[in-house]
């Protein structure tokens, strides 16, 4: 008899030491969960103007991290107005080529939402500057062309200074240790296009000349165009040890 007291003492005993468990631990599970769902759904949810403009620019210009700012937002039937925007970029790929920063600027611009889609519809002004870093634009030609291998790459007095070997698998193999100088020139259309103005070898048998005009053909071109088509580059410099390029102050009248 004593034995079966005291069994069923040890079983209220476990008993009561569950239900104390269960009564103080699982509101605590129940809010982890709650908390935790919804934090996947704040995740998944983009809540904000500027978070929507970051999504659209960061999956069309592959980059690595964009920031919006808007400032002075308004809204009126299904259009929305800033008095000023500030899209900030990192690491985008444009044409094979890694833009590691670009700034865009626009004033007074209204825009509508399309499903999960921002369309642009007009501005005041709007300006683009960004940075290319000189060892992403030597890795992008080193790739168009191998048969240039860039040992080195460094701004030289606002202009390009490439160093590198020359391969010529030929029925005689030729090689040559070749220095390319060029600049990117702003084009009419809104463009830069890389232009070598000087050139020089160790290998009399080979035209440096037919080197940099190989190597313009391939060169990647900088361009703002696929993301904001009324903007055209005006100028660019190299400082450091990156390119940077400015675009002018432009528009746009109507929708795009």
């Amino acid at each position: 008899m004593e034995k079966k007291m005291r069994k069923k003492q040890k079983v209220w005993l476990v008993s009561g030491i569950w239900l104390l468990f269960w009564i103080f631990m699982l509101p605590l599970f129940g809010g982890s969960v709650a908390y935790a769902a919804s934090a996947v759904y704040a995740e998944e949810k983009i809540i904000s103007y500027e978070d929507r403009i970051a999504a659209n620019l960061q999956g069309q210009l592959e980059a690595e991290k964009v920031s919006v700012v808007l400032k002075g937002l308004s809204s009126s039937g299904g259009i929305h107005r800033a008095k000023e925007m500030f899209c900030f970029v990192r690491g985008a790929s444009l044409e094979g080529l890694r833009y590691d920063s670009i700034t865009i600027y626009v004033e007074a611009v209204s825009f509508r939402v399309e499903e999960h889609r921002v369309v642009l519809r007009h501005f005041k002004e709007g300006k683009v500057s960004g940075a290319v870093l000189l060892e992403d634009l030597s890795e992008a030609l080193q790739g168009l062309y191998p048969a240039f291998q860039i040992g080195e790459l460094a701004a030289d007095h606002n202009a390009l200074d490439f160093k590198g070997v020359y391969v010529r698998n030929t029925t005689i193999p030729l090689k040559a240790t070749v220095g390319l100088q060029g600049v990117y020139l702003p084009q009419e259309n809104g463009t830069a296009v890389l232009h070598f103005v000087d050139s020089s070898s160790d290998n009399p048998f080979i035209s440096t000349r037919d080197i940099a005009l190989e190597v313009e053909k391939i060169a990647p071109v900088l361009s703002v165009h696929s993301f904001f088509p009324s903007q055209k580059i005006r100028e660019v410099r190299v400082d450091g040890e990156s390119l940077w390029f400015f675009s002018d102050h432009h528009g746009l009248a109507q929708s795009l």
